[in-house]
């Protein structure tokens, strides 16, 4: 309807009551993503014992940016089974851990998983995910957004996996996690419940991953989310040919299907709807500039 000064006020007072309800703690975000960066800054962590033959294919990435939508495309393959966004992989590390705080991923289970066994991580993650194990000769797809925090341990434990990591613009990625509703019991998502904490997670997200691009060179398949809109074709060759996967005709298909789903449709509509909401946004927009983050 036009009215964006009245939706941008709806929905930060729905957002306020949540984190009133729901608080959310920075501070213990930034020392995990500190601890990521200090355990896997030089030799792996853990013990390199694994030799798991499982081959799974990592979707993530930031939540509400499109990630269910690359995971249909990858499991419309006829080689490709598609297990949704499950947590075994946090669950198999939190277990490793022993910890016993109630965060499934803070600064001391990073500490506590060093010198654990790679192998038995694995096999671990391969038991949790048993539920959605994929028909024989399929691959299955794991779309947890927030793996991109396990990317390291990913590399150690499953040394077959494929990993995909969806980029969006920066603004789009903020807006689009701002307007969604959190569950109450999403503590791994209470961040979004405040335009500016939002944006923090957004570039903390956006330097982690630069971390692990680096860190592990040509293990991260980037699929640029405007790129997927305009140029499908050549990003899903891209994109299979990183997953070793031959063409697949179902997988163009599927992505010039605008099937609903729950995540953000893959579409020309989707990118720069914050452009709506640029005046209200200000504090954002700043915050990146000053940080030298394309805004796109």
């Amino acid at each position: 309807m036009g009215k964006f000064v009245e939706e941008f006020s709806h929905l930060s007072r729905r957002n306020a009551v949540q984190r009133q309800q729901f608080p959310y703690d920075l501070a213990a975000d930034e020392r995990s993503f500190e601890a990521l960066r200090s355990a896997f800054a030089r030799s792996l962590p853990l013990i390199p014992d694994s030799n798991i033959g499982e081959a799974p294919i990592f979707v993530l990435g930031l939540p509400n940016t499109g990630i269910s939508q690359v995971e249909r495309i990858l499991s419309s393959h006829s080689g490709v089974h598609s297990g949704g966004a499950f947590q075994a992989l946090p669950l198999a590390i939190k277990q490793a851990s022993g910890t016993g705080s109630l965060e499934l991923l803070g600064a001391d289970t990073v500490e506590a998983v060093a010198g654990r066994s790679a192998r038995l991580i694995g096999e671990e993650y391969i038991n949790c995910a048993a539920q959605v194990a994929a028909p024989k000769g399929k691959r299955v797809t794991d779309s947890f957004p927030l793996n991109f925090l396990y990317l390291g341990w990913i590399v150690a434990a499953l040394p077959n996996a494929t990993i995909v990591n969806l980029r969006r613009g920066t603004m789009d990625s903020v807006w689009n996690n701002f307007k969604n509703i959190v569950p109450a019991d999403a503590a791994k998502y209470r961040w979004s419940t405040d335009i500016m904490d939002t944006a923090r997670y957004v570039l903390m997200y956006q330097r982690i991953m630069a971390f692990w691009r680096q860190r592990f060179p040509g293990r991260i398949h980037e699929v640029i989310y405007d790129l997927l809109v305009t140029d499908q074709e050549a990003q899903i060759r891209r994109m299979l040919t990183h997953c070793g996967l031959s063409w697949d005709d179902a997988c163009l298909e599927t992505a010039t299907t605008a099937a609903p789903h729950a995540d953000a449709s893959v579409d020309s509509h989707g990118s720069g709807s914050w452009r709506d909401f640029q005046d209200q946004l200000g504090e954002v927009i700043d915050f990146f500039t000053e940080n030298g983050i394309p805004l796109d």
